[in-house]
């Protein structure tokens, strides 16, 4: 009788594969203690190659939750700027043993809770927002109501979008929820806030115009800085703190809006028949 040794090729493989897979995990297990990423580094992810998206072709079909999850983190800002699920949750993406993926000694982090959050966002990404959150009217105001807001509440969580002034509204579900619109109009510093981005968006058109030289790159580092420290001034949620923060700014951008009106008039005179 002629033996179909062709069964047992299936049997094979799994058994490499489940010998191959536990090896890799020891060898894991044994490096994490002097890895750079279990100290917080650079997404493994980021890498280009096989294990691209490990996390999400996994979750993606476990189930409407954590696939509605995957579709949410695809259309957000953090997908576009690179920042991968072990960016936040930690784990080992590059392995495909759950126990190793998700394990402790690669410092993962499930679902943080709502006090954690802050602290789940802030230092190693949003350490300005951070600093300011840690004293503001909603951080003070609820702890004897046993929650408050933190960053998700604006924010969201997988689905998070670039931030604009439109976020600042009692029709998105930021304020509206909490705040009624007496308060809203009494106490907002939006439409201050709304004349400075304009400015600078106005600013930034002017700059394009500006011939080439050496200045045109500072200047472009000098809007930069004042829009980035302008978007962070939402997160005081006090009109007089935004008033002290913002002064500075507008100072600054006058200061840059009188050199390119200068250039600008300088440009045109040159050209002058």
């Amino acid at each position: 009788m002629k033996m179909n040794y062709w069964c047992y090729v299936p049997i094979v493989v799994a058994t490499l594969s489940l010998c191959i897979g536990t090896a890799r995990a020891q060898e894991d297990v044994q490096e994490v203690e002097g890895s750079s990423y279990a100290q917080g580094s650079e997404s493994w992810q980021k890498l280009d190659g096989p294990f691209f998206e490990t996390c999400s072709m996994c979750h993606q079909r476990l189930g409407e939750r954590l696939s509605e999850q995957v579709a949410e983190w695809r259309g957000s800002v953090h997908f576009s700027s690179g920042v991968f699920c072990d960016s936040c949750h930690g784990g080992n993406p590059m392995s495909t043993i759950l126990t190793v993926s998700m394990g402790e000694a690669y410092g993962f982090k499930s679902d943080p809770s709502p006090e954690g959050v802050p602290n789940f966002c802030g230092p190693s990404c949003h350490e300005s927002a951070y600093s300011v959150n840690e004293a503001n009217i909603h951080t003070e105001d609820f702890p004897d109501e046993g929650w408050e807001p933190n960053c998700v509440t604006c924010h969201g969580s997988h689905e998070v979008q670039e931030v604009n002034m439109d976020l600042v509204s009692l029709e998105e579900n930021t304020c509206g929820p909490c705040h009624s619109r007496a308060f809203y109009l009494r106490q907002t510093e939006k439409e201050s806030l709304v004349d400075s981005h304009q400015l600078i968006e106005d600013l930034y058109a002017q700059l394009e115009m500006m011939p080439e030289m050496p200045v045109k790159n500072t200047i472009r580092v000098r809007i930069d800085k004042a829009y980035k420290d302008l978007r962070g001034l939402a997160h005081y949620f006090n009109r007089r703190q935004i008033r002290a923060a913002k002064t500075p700014i507008d100072t600054e951008l006058g200061y840059i809006k009188g050199i390119l009106d200068f250039s600008e008039s300088a440009a045109l005179r040159q050209s002058a028949p």
